[in-house]
């Protein structure tokens, strides 16, 4: 790709099946809705620190794509960025600050998150469907646990930090593998 690009508009690559591997040059500063979506056969992207907006369903529908480095600069994840993707595992970058709704939504395979205690907050349905997902280490200036947040995740154990004081609803509705889940004192509605 040019040196020169400064973004990756929306749908620029949507439903390329075959592109297997994509780098993207430094200066780019934002990936546009639906950007990559439905690139089954991409498995690797490399995308420059200098990103700080990854839109709507920028990387939804990439099935061979495993795990990804997300740029420091990127302060929130689009609604749906990754849903239905192949990632294994994925390491949020420090200064990240919200997770959009839907995210991880339906990532079968994805079994680790590493996330930054600068996340404070997490919108519904972000890891829903995530039937690999066994244990997440939460932030710990998370506020609340949003709607259906792990509903249908493989989740067996979780820890809430004490900055959580509420749970929202369906948080683990169907975690049919659930057996223990920590809730601290500060919490006063569920």
């Amino acid at each position: 790709l040019p040196t020169t690009l400064t973004g990756i508009e929306g749908r620029a690559f949507a439903g390329a099946s075959s592109l297997s591997a994509i780098t993207l040059p430094s200066g780019i500063q934002t990936i546009a809705d639906d950007a990559f979506s439905g690139c089954g056969a991409l498995t690797e992207i490399l995308i420059p620190d200098t990103v700080t907006v990854m839109d709507q369903y920028a990387l939804s529908g990439t099935e061979s794509l495993k795990t990804v480095e997300l740029p420091s600069g990127l302060k929130a994840t689009g609604y749906g960025m990754f849903e239905r993707s192949g990632l294994e595992s994925i390491k949020l970058p420090e200064g990240l600050t919200k997770i959009s709704e839907y995210t991880f939504c339906d990532c079968k395979a994805l079994t680790q998150v590493d996330m930054p205690d600068t996340v404070v907050y997490i919108l519904d349905y972000a890891f829903r469907g995530c039937t690999s997902l066994t244990t997440v280490k939460l932030s710990q200036s998370l506020k609340y646990l949003p709607w259906g947040m792990f509903q249908f995740s493989g989740l067996q154990a979780l820890v809430i930090p004490e900055s959580v004081t509420q749970l929202g609803s369906s948080v683990f509705s169907g975690c049919v593998s659930l057996r223990s889940a920590d809730i601290p004192e500060s919490v006063t509605q569920i």
